[in-house]
């Protein structure tokens, strides 16, 4: 396959707690890290799973994510550039985009699951991130051209850290010719 560009993708897999949460110490230590990214790679776009109708729905105004791109766009005049990529509420109704609850319901399942039952809905949801995951790449394939990236998302899209589901957003990037690298620090664990 054709390369589309020698630039790179840094994945980074995160536990969407960092996201809303500055104050602790994973969050922290997430940042530092992002931060050092951004500044040692030449970062020029910082993607993330996220979107504007999360920020509603936590009652934030934006993410930590995003909060420090802007930052550091401010305090360094450093060329950066942040998107939220999730698909926002109508998108995702639009493209039958389901979520853990929608299929409960679809299987009249109430509280909590049993093992069998959270295997089916884990194995579903990994048909919904896949649709996800497309409108992601949809999302960013413009603007990745001659820039190096970043792109965080839940670590359920990256294929090392989840075996279960053999292919990732990782995967989707390499195929279509990217440049992929996963940043091997695990982000997804929530430390106090």
């Amino acid at each position: 396959m054709n390369q589309v560009s020698k630039e790179v993708v840094y994945l980074i897999g995160i536990n969407h707690d960092i996201q809303l949460n500055k104050d602790c110490n994973l969050s922290k230590q997430f940042l530092n890290t992002l931060e050092n990214l951004i500044l040692d790679f030449d970062i020029r776009f910082v993607f993330e799973e996220w979107s504007v109708d999360v920020n509603k729905i936590w009652k934030v105004k934006s993410s930590t994510i995003k909060r420090l791109v802007d930052k550091m766009k401010k305090e360094l005049k450093n060329n950066i550039d942040h998107s939220y990529c999730d698909p926002e509420l109508h998108e995702r109704i639009n493209e039958n985009i389901k979520d853990e609850n929608d299929l409960k319901k679809e299987h009249g399942w109430i509280g909590l699951l049993t093992p069998e039952q959270r295997m089916i809905i884990d194995c579903e949801m990994w048909k919904e991130y896949e649709k996800r995951e497309k409108i992601w790449l949809k999302k960013i394939v413009d603007k990745i051209k001659d820039k190096n990236v970043v792109f965080i998302c839940g670590t359920k899209h990256i294929s090392i850290f989840n075996t279960l589901r053999g292919e990732g957003f990782d995967t989707l990037l390499t195929k279509s010719g990217y440049i992929i690298k996963v940043i091997p620090e695990r982000f997804d664990k929530w430390y106090k």
